[in-house]
Order: C-alpha cells, then structure tokens, then sequence
C-alpha cells in the first residue's frame, strides 16, 4: 500500500494557480514533479474546501488551443456553425468531461477545416474508418475539448442528447444573424435538390430534418422573412419530422435569404452549387421556359418559346433538358442555352 504524502496547503495553492495557467494537471504533475492522479485528487479537495469549481477532466485534455470566446460573440461565423452543430455536432459531460464533438463523411472533410479554421483550433481533424453493415466508411471527426464551449453553445439551443429534444431559441427567432444558424443547420441536416417530373423544367426543393418543435420555429421565420405558405405541412417519419419546400420561385426566395451576406468559409459548397443552378432562376413566359440554340456550325439561333416548340422541330426533349442542366455538351450540333426573358416577352 502506498504511503500517504502530506502536502501544505500553501503548495497545494502552487499547484492550483500552475493549473489555472493551463488547464492541464499533466504540466501541474510535471512541474512539481508530482503523480497526476494525485495532483487532480489533492486539487479537487482544494476547491471543495474553498468553494472553487475549476478543476474538471475536461480541461486536463485542452492540449490544443482555440478560441475560448467564439460562441459568446455574435458573428455570422458563430451563427453559422451554431446551426451545424445543432444538426451534424454533440455535446457531452460526463464526470466532468465536456466535450463537442463533430463527425463528417470523408468528402466533407474540408468543412471541418474550415470550422478549425474559424475557432482558430491549433490541432488538426482526425480521420477514421469504421465497419458498418460490411462496408467501411471514412469519417473525418474534431473533438473540442472544454466546459466553455458547452455553456456557451446553449443560448442556441444546443444541448446533451439533443436528437428527439432539440427546441429552436425562441430570442434568436428576430436575431438579424438567424439566417446564418438555420443555413448552418440546414448544410448539417437538410439539403437542395430536384427532380425532372415538371412539365416544364426542373424544379429545386429544399428539405429538412429535425423535431417537430424546431422545424416549426423554422417555419415561422420563413414564413416571416420569405413570404412563403405558413401552412406547409410538416411531415412525421418515425421519431423525426421533415419540413419541405417546392418549387423554383418559392425555393429561391428562401435561398436568397438563408445566403445572404454569407461567405465560402460558412458555406457547404455542395449544397450551394445546386441551390444556384442555373435554371433555378431561369424566367418564365406563360410557365413556359424559352430556350435558344446555337448552331455550332455556322453559329445562327433559334428560339423556342416552349417545350413544345423543341419537340415540334424534331427535337428530343429529355436530351435538350441534360444540355441545358449541364450534363451534356451539345445536341445535334446545337448548345443549348436559356434565354433571359422579361414579362413583356423577349429581351
């Protein structure tokens, strides 16, 4: 059995003061050349006998640096990765163990980085594979390490086992700022994409995930700041809800003002691509979309001012439909284009 060492209150205090220094009862143990075990059991009597409550596991593992004030501060950078958290981060305390933690698919590795880059974290994203139901998936994963950050991540709702329980924070609702959390949540936990059912073009929707409670916020602030249908249904799937939006003229209004004053670094660049393909915002006659093309031989135009019309002059229209996505370079020796039309007809 080991002999029991008795240390001076006055030392005891070196070490707690060594330990504010850092965070960190390895440089405390180091220092004074002391067991670390024993240098956090000795401190840990100190702060229960003087009222102090500093010490936790936590802090001990702060090996990398960052910036502790991030989330206190109101920027569109704490907005934005405040809402990512909310959707794709977790938070943890256990036996004083405060941790966030994010993990990503290996192809959103650099959203990550840019994440590192705005806490000024000075580690690096780590990346594992895990087996799963036979396959193994790459992961790229930060893990922050700290109470401050926990505390701090609340006032946006954010909170341990947040999953099934997650409430909007009703005193942001008016924040000038809010468009950058919902954008953030949003790139964490829903997405833009389309379908080729429309008559007439493709047709953009923005969908997401979460509870009920927090989708309904989200609703209401759309509502508000977009003009978009107050009564859009929000759909329940087993323990989560889905919130959806259809339709260019009604899906670009909402992308204007989830992206306005937004900047690459808060932006999921995959996700943005397709909210601002090129024929979201493509005008309309007569819910009738006008397209030219050009010759490649001899460079002369036709314009078409339906669907129809491509059809009638023997063309294909689902191949005409992949030229004007991108997909396809040309068709029968034409580039096919939109042409930008007023109301008043062609421009």
């Amino acid at each position: 059995m080991a002999k029991y060492i008795h240390y001076p209150d006055n030392e005891i205090k070196l070490w707690y003061d060594e330990y504010l220094k850092t965070y960190r009862i390895l440089d405390v143990s180091k220092k004074f050349g002391v067991g670390k075990d024993t240098v956090y059991r000795r401190l840990k009597k100190y702060e229960r006998i003087h009222g102090l409550n500093e010490i936790n596991i936590s802090n001990s593992k702060k090996i990398y640096s960052y910036d502790d004030d991030f989330f206190t501060k109101d920027t569109p950078e704490s907005f934005y990765w405040a809402g990512f958290i909310a959707a794709d981060g977790c938070v943890h305390n256990k036996h004083g163990n405060y941790e966030l933690k994010i993990g990503l698919a290996k192809k959103d590795s650099e959203h990550l980085i840019k994440f590192s880059k705005a806490i000024k974290y000075s580690g690096e994203v780590k990346y594992i594979s895990v087996l799963n139901k036979g396959k193994i998936r790459d992961f790229a994963t930060i893990a922050i390490y700290g109470k401050k950050y926990i505390e701090d991540l609340r006032r946006f709702g954010i909170v341990e086992r947040k999953s099934l329980i997650l409430k909007f924070p009703t005193n942001l609702e008016n924040h000038p700022l809010i468009n950058h959390f919902i954008r953030g949540y949003i790139d964490g936990d829903g997405c833009f994409s389309y379908n080729h059912k429309s008559k007439y073009r493709p047709k953009i929707c923005l969908s997401m995930c979460g509870t009920y409670s927090f989708l309904n916020s989200v609703r209401r602030i759309l509502s508000n700041k977009c003009q978009t249908n107050k009564k859009i249904k929000i759909q329940n799937r087993n323990k989560i809800s889905v919130l959806a939006y259809s339709g260019n003229k009604n899906v670009s209004k909402i992308r204007n003002f989830l992206y306005n004053n937004s900047n690459p670094n808060i932006e999921l660049a995959r996700k943005k691509e397709i909210a601002y393909s090129s024929w979201v915002d493509a005008p309309t006659i007569n819910a009738a979309i006008c397209v030219r093309a050009t010759s490649i031989v001899n460079g002369t135009t036709i314009l078409f001012k339906s669907i129809n019309e491509i059809h009638k002059r023997g063309f294909t229209e689902n191949i005409v439909r992949r030229c004007l996505r991108g997909e396809r370079k040309d068709y029968k020796n034409y580039i096919w284009e939109f042409e930008n039309i007023t109301k008043a007809g062609i421009k």
